[in-house]
């Protein structure tokens, strides 16, 4: 063998060849990466394995991880626990055709995945198992589903899972098979063993031999795998991949220069599209049959979408995916699906940047990319970079924003704040920039979108400069801001972008303004926006423009996309595009039109693509979500059946039509089942445990009435976008709807569930696809009460009870008859009886008739008496008022009769000493001097009179008329006073009036005349002894939203006894010394019924009383 040949062996694999299509190249594979950060229990990763349920397990050195595709679960050794994992250290994984997981480990021997029970079952070497040794090296599941056991340092055996048993092979157990680690079926039964420094042959008899002449080789093999025309891979340490053919003859090596990125091969794997995988220490290559050489896809620190480095565990899942697993960091999954997709980033031989702000692809299939911070680059996917041009190279700077292909060839370069470059077809620069004062100029140097219209018209969309242009040969551009009546500052706006419609109009978006359009002809600008009565788009912030092929003008803004609809009048209308897919993708940044009836829609979420004609919404799952990056908006183009997007992520390529249509999720699993929000562990062994089977295989859950707050997790074993994977679940029997789960959640949680028989329904769901459900039966058992033996207790003492009922019925019966004929003769006698008694009522109600007549007769004479006794007590103080009424008109009076009567006398002497004509000058003059002053006299008098009269005239009338009026009640208090004064005038007591501020109320003054009038005078007769003097104080005041008026005198007051009688009728102190006790009641009856208030007497014997009637002031 030659000299490659005796490299040492790393790697071995056999597969079965198979056309494939074109390896798709390193920008469409991608990985999605995983490591001890995310759950894994450590990023040394030996092997994987998938089980019958569809869960995806890893063997690391520090335990073994279960992976759902959101959450590891990892398993490790307890030595306290007989069932847990046997070892840390997890070598080697495999599945049996039942899907029961074996795990080989690095000092515990073989063990099984009792998925039922959520444990493991150990076997250990020894007469038990038959197994040579603890130390598992590899495990393979051969085409007849036998389990064959590699023990390093020992060899390989048979190892049968129904009894439990391992078995040597015919050949014992050669040394050569000591270091056995790779398997490879055969077609006719046999096996192919890698193992020390060779690959060993068994065909079913007992002997081996080997495949390779391998003198001299000093390495162990590791992988190997055999193609469909035979050939044999096998992976080298340091050398590289070898292939063979059958008979063992070398065909080819490959190395680093073939494309594998590195001469040390770590892994294999054929997936079943006939795809070989390798393992390298730089990452992953996979062959190109066409080309017969490997395509490289190495770890980038930088770039989180490349494989780990030092790939040494390859895998293909249920669903196609790939798995690699590292030494050093984790592992990683590709999806075939994503190939459908290339994403172009930076990269040491590619990209300079990957902050994409503006593509525009050529008809050959190349794309002129401008970048954030690396200039310009010309890409041809084939090629890579096929042309760069940067600050250095002669441009205005390394920011770009926009792009445009010219009529001529030439290429217009807009930068974020440097102006606007051409790059003409022969490689020259001519750099356009903003001169103040010079209108010819580029409006402003920071430019936001390029448009080239048929005509070879620039157009230019800057930020403050409005909307420019530079027509094909001219030098200086022209801007517009002619808008009509629109006070919108057209010259200093920001445009944000650009599209040149069927009609040659041009249309521009404003940032806050809404979309404007320009007819070139006339170069009137008219203004479409939301803040204008609604006749704009659904948001002032439109961010992307596109005119499709068949016409229809689409603009995207912060609100939403929306189209224009222009009616047969010509006035334009915006329709939006609404709908439940767009709910949290209202952002519209880039639109891109593939084909007829299809528009791709950039969001700051995500890329959709919608079909105007029907609405119809969709996430592309292909995308794998590399688009939530966002887009830039001028990143976005399509040609010939591709669209482009770029964004802070890089550049975003596919052909739509190549896309792989929605898969449904992976099925759905209950993951854990939690009590008041705990964990619930599997308990086989005791029988009233909540679970003695793991959840996902328990196929009724009985709960009883105390465990009414429960809750489960699941997930989809799906791995291809678990992000992308929308979760709702109910619970038939307590609600009908579906209840959707929360975006990184997978959990539900029921609380106060009553007892009965529910169905757990829990789906999962992808955009366009089919939903994966599961079921889970569920019994709430009620409480004892209320158990079926309670209600069987419940009905037989209900049995009794009415048992008990009957017969008391009966002997109620019988007791009622016996009853009822005693009631029968008792009857009668009552009917006897009560024909005496109505005799006798009869004879006693018309002695009561008569009794009650003579009663109501005197009433009636009671009633009266009272009445006349009240007038009496009237007439009295009337009495005593005429004779003071009197005596204060008599004074003046008298006066002006005794005046007269001097004049009279004057005057007839006056005329007889004038009839005698001896009247003197001096008599005359004494004559009228002294008619003056009785005149004088006469009249002051007769006014005091009228006075008197008057006054006393108008209380009257006051207390005679009951009619309401407003009154002051320090006027009515001194007209009432003014009224009993005659009585008052004799009395040695002082009368105090205190009113601090004006009171005016609505009341009847006949009856506040009569208050006040007899609470004094019952104070002058009954407060103050013979002789004594006192005072008597009167007081006005508002009261809250009412008023009082108290009467307080300091006289001897009152004992408890009399106080509590004083308003009683007829009750009084001075019996048979005139007083008729009326007084008081008649002011407790004024008070409490005419002015609707109340009345209080407080007083203490020795101390003067006082009474207090307090009224609402209305």
């Amino acid at each position: 063998m030659n000299a490659r040949r005796r490299c040492a062996f790393a790697a071995f694999a056999v597969f079965a060849q198979t056309a494939v299509a074109a390896v798709p190249s390193v920008d469409a594979v991608r990985f999605r990466n995983y490591g001890v950060d995310d759950g894994l229990s450590h990023n040394r990763v030996r092997a994987f394995a998938q089980d019958g349920q569809g869960y995806l397990w890893i063997a690391t050195r520090d335990g073994l991880n279960r992976f759902d595709g959101a959450r590891f679960r990892v398993y490790r050794h307890d030595r306290d626990d007989p069932h847990s994992l046997p070892d840390n250290v997890v070598m080697t994984l495999a599945t049996t055709r039942d899907g029961t997981l074996w795990i080989g480990t690095a000092g515990g021997g073989l063990a099984r995945y009792d998925a039922a029970r959520d444990r493991f079952e150990r076997y250990r070497a020894g007469d038990a198992t038959g197994l040579a040794g603890d130390q598992i090296r590899a495990l393979h599941v051969d085409a007849a589903g036998a389990l064959w056991v590699g023990s390093f340092g020992i060899g390989v055996q048979r190892f049968d899972p129904a009894t439990g048993r391992a078995s040597d092979l015919p050949f014992g157990r050669p040394e050569a098979l000591a270091g056995v680690h790779g398997y490879v079926d055969l077609p006719g039964g046999g096996m192919l063993f890698a193992a020390g420094s060779n690959v060993w042959r068994w065909n079913g008899g007992d002997t081996i031999a080997p495949l390779l002449d391998t003198a001299g080789v000093r390495h162990p093999a590791e992988r190997s795998t055999r193609g469909r025309d035979g050939d044999l891979w096998v992976a080298l340490v340091a050398g590289g991949l070898l292939r063979f053919d059958a008979d063992g003859r070398e065909r080819r090596r490959y190395g680093a220069a073939d494309g594998l990125g590195s001469d040390v091969v770590t892994s294999l794997l054929q997936s079943r599209e006939g795809d070989l995988w390798i393992g390298t220490q730089l990452g992953v290559a996979r062959y190109d049959r066409d080309a017969d050489r490997f395509v490289a896809i190495r770890h980038d620190a930088g770039d989180r979408t490349t494989p780990p480095p030092e790939s040494h565990a390859l895998f293909e899942d249920a669903d196609g995916l790939v798995w690699t697993g590292s030494g050093t960091s984790g592992i990683g999954v590709h999806d075939p699906d994503g190939e459908a997709v290339s994403v172009y980033r930076r990269r040491a031989d590619g990209l300079p940047s990957s902050r994409v702000q503006a593509v525009t692809v050529e008809p050959d299939g190349a794309f002129w990319l401008g970048f954030g911070d690396a200039g310009v680059v010309r890409y041809a996917p084939e090629r890579g970079v096929v042309e760069r041009l940067d600050r250095k190279s002669g441009l205005a700077s390394d920011a770009v924003a926009a792009l445009a292909r010219g009529r001529d060839g030439a290429l217009w370069i807009g930068h974020v704040a440097n102006g606007l470059d051409r790059l003409d077809a022969n490689g020259a620069i001519r750099h356009y920039a903003s001169v103040e004062g010079d209108p010819g100029s580029l409006p402003a140097n920071l430019v936001n979108a390029l448009a080239v219209d048929a005509a070879g018209t620039l157009w230019v969309a800057s930020d403050g400069g409005g909307l420019a242009s530079l027509c094909d040969g001219c030098d200086a551009f022209v801007r517009y801001a002619d808008a009509g009546d629109d006070r919108f500052d057209f010259a200093r706006a920001t445009t944000t972008s650009l599209a040149i419609a069927r009609d040659g109009a041009v249309w521009f978006g404003l940032f806050g303004g809404g979309v404007a359009r320009l007819d070139p002809a006339t170069r009137r600008i008219r203004r479409y926006a939301a803040a204008a009565g609604g006749a704009g788009p659904s948001n002032d912030v439109v961010r992307s423009l596109l005119a499709d092929a068949n016409g229809d003008l689409w603009i995207g803004s912060a609100g939403g996309l929306d189209r224009l609809d222009v009616a047969a009048t010509g006035e334009a209308r915006f329709v939006a595009q609404r709908g439940e897919g767009w709910r949290g993708r209202e952002h519209v940044v880039c639109l891109a039109a593939a084909a007829h009836d299809e528009l791709w829609v950039g969001t700051t979420t995500g890329l959709v693509r919608y079909r105007p004609s029907d609405g119809a919404f969709a996430l592309p799952a292909a995308l794998g979500r590399i688009d939530r990056a966002g887009f830039a908006a001028g990143a976005c183009d399509a040609r010939d059946g591709k669209v482009y997007f770029g964004g802070v992520e890089g550049l975003i390529a596919f052909a739509p039509a190549d896309l792989p249509p929605p898969r449904a999720p992976g099925p759905v699993v209950l993951t854990d089942f939690l009590l008041f929000n705990r964990p619930v562990d599997v308990r086989p062994d005791a029988a009233d445990a909540p679970l003695t089977r793991a959840i996902a295989q328990t196929p009724l859950l009985r709960l009883d009435h105390r465990q009414n707050v429960f809750g489960f997790g699941f997930a989809a074993l799906d791995y291809r976008d678990p992000a992308g994977v929308a979760y709702r679940y109910r619970l038939d029997g307590l609600n009908d709807d579906w209840i959707p789960v929360l975006p990184g959640r997978r959990d539900a949680v029921f609380s106060g569930v009553p007892a009965g028989r529910y169905r757990l329904r829990v789906q999962a769901e992808r955009a366009g696809a089919a939903p994966s459900e599961t079921t889970l039966e569920i019994s709430i058992s009620p409480p004892p009460w209320r158990s079926p033996w309670a209600y069987a207790a419940y009905a037989s003492l209900a049995a009794l009870a009415l048992g008990a009922l009957w017969r008391r019925y009966e002997r109620r019966l019988a007791y009622e008859r016996s009853v009822a004929a005693q009631i029968r003769r008792s009857e009668e006698e009552l009917r006897r009886m009560n024909e005496e008694l109505e005799s006798r009522v009869a004879s006693r109600t018309s002695d009561l008739v008569a009794a009650n007549e003579t009663l109501s007769g005197t009433l009636e004479r009671l009633r009266e008496t009272q009445r006349q006794l009240v007038e009496a007590e009237k007439l009295a103080s009337l009495g005593g008022l005429v004779a003071g009424v009197a005596h204060e008109i008599n004074t003046p009076l008298g006066v002006c009769l005794t005046a007269a009567s001097h004049l009279a006398e004057e005057s007839r002497v006056t005329r007889e000493r004038l009839a005698r004509s001896e009247l003197t000058r001096s008599q005359l003059d004494a004559y009228q001097n002294g008619a003056s002053e009785a005149a004088e006299i006469i009249v002051r008098n007769l006014q005091r009179a009228d006075r008197l009269v008057r006054g006393f005239k108008q209380t009257a009338v006051d207390q005679a008329v009951d009619e309401i009026g407003d009154i002051d009640l320090e006027q009515a208090v001194a007209n009432a006073l003014a009224l009993i004064g005659p009585l008052l005038r004799g009395t040695p007591h002082r009368i105090v009036v205190d009113c601090a501020e004006t009171v005016v109320v609505r009341a009847p003054p006949g009856a506040l005349y009569q208050i006040v009038s007899n609470l004094v005078l019952n104070a002058v007769q009954h407060a103050f002894a013979q002789g004594e003097t006192g005072t008597i104080a009167i007081a006005v005041a508002r009261d809250g939203d009412g008023v009082s008026l108290s009467v307080r005198d300091d006289g001897r007051g009152m004992d408890e006894a009399e106080r509590s009688r004083v308003f009683e009728p007829f009750f009084t102190t001075r019996r048979g010394q005139g007083g008729t006790g009326l007084g008081l009641h008649v002011v407790y009856t004024l008070a409490t019924q005419v002015l609707k208030g109340r009345i209080d007497c407080d007083s203490t014997r020795g101390r003067g009383t006082c009474f207090r009637v307090r009224w609402q002031a209305d």
